[in-house]
Formats: structure tokens, C-alpha cells, sequence
């Protein structure tokens, strides 16, 4: 289990945030929050200093790089994931120079998902 980790998920997608969370929640993860902007983003890794934050690379009216550039400048004890479609392998290998640890394909596979994020929170 691993209920030492929480985590932000940042998605414009209600539905993908959702899908996220019920993956989690089995294995103990604890979803501390969600957001559909880079400054609601901001503002929860300031108030809630969760130890991992998950940004889809696509978000609407947020430059997702420079979300995570920022975050790790001013958060450098967050965990950063990207989440993409295998369609955007140009912005998730960006994402990677901008602070992300590794990414999230959708779809998601839940061992897949689970084994990602166990390999870099311990």
C-alpha cells in the first residue's frame, strides 16, 4: 500500500481525471485533489504539498511545459508525471526536460501505471 503517497492530478478532462483516480484508489494512492488549469495547479501543490503530481501534456488555456517547469522550480519535493496519448511522443519526451520523472500513455494500463509510479515514489 502506499498511502504515504498523495497526489494532484491536473487534467482538463473530468473523465480522465475520474479514470485516474479509481485506478489509484486500490492501491492506496490518496488523490489529495484535482484541477482542470495550471494556476487552480499551483495553488493546490502550494496549499497541499502532495508528494506527486500527475499533468497531461494537453491542457487547455495552460502551457502543460511550463506548468511543470514552474512546479519544479518552486516545488522541487513533487514528483511530476506526464500523462499523453502515444500521438504526442514529441510533448511527453518535452515534458521529460521540463521536470517530469516519466510518462503515463493513455490508455491507461493499471499494472503499468501503478509500476511507474511505484519505481519513482518510495
Amino acid at each position: 500500500m502506499n498511502a504515504l503517497h498523495t497526489i494532484l492530478i491536473v487534467d482538463d478532462q473530468p473523465g480522465q481525471r475520474h479514470e485516474l483516480v479509481e485506478l489509484l484508489r486500490p492501491y492506496g494512492y490518496v488523490v489529495i485533489g484535482e484541477c482542470s488549469d495550471g494556476q487552480d495547479a499551483l495553488e493546490k501543490v502550494h496549499s497541499l504539498r502532495p508528494t506527486a503530481c500527475i499533468i497531461d501534456v494537453t491542457l487547455r488555456n495552460t502551457d502543460a511545459l511550463t506548468l511543470m517547469a514552474r512546479m519544479r522550480r518552486y516545488y522541487p519535493e513533487t514528483t511530476l508525471f506526464a500523462t499523453a496519448m502515444p500521438s504526442q511522443a514529441q510533448l511527453a519526451m518535452e515534458a521529460l526536460t521540463r521536470g517530469a520523472v516519466d510518462i503515463l500513455l493513455r490508455p491507461f494500463g493499471r499494472r503499468t501505471v501503478v509500476n511507474i509510479l511505484s519505481r519513482h515514489l518510495r
